[in-house]
């Protein structure tokens, strides 16, 4: 039978930092059109407003 092989994340960087979430969704929203379709992004709220990381699956 086959093996399953689990996906990992990999960070591949931080897109940006900003002030409120609509402007980290539009960013991200403008990052991913670019990129490769295995591309995904994390938008975390922090000390210094919301933080956009784009995160490929390998």
């Amino acid at each position: 039978m086959f093996k399953k092989r689990a996906t990992k994340p990999v960070v591949m960087g931080v897109i940006g930092v900003y002030k409120s979430i609509q402007a980290a969704s539009k960013q991200v929203d403008l990052y991913l059109t670019r990129q490769e379709p295995g591309m995904t992004a994390n938008i975390v709220f922090g000390e210094k407003g919301y933080t956009a990381t784009a995160v490929k699956w390998q």
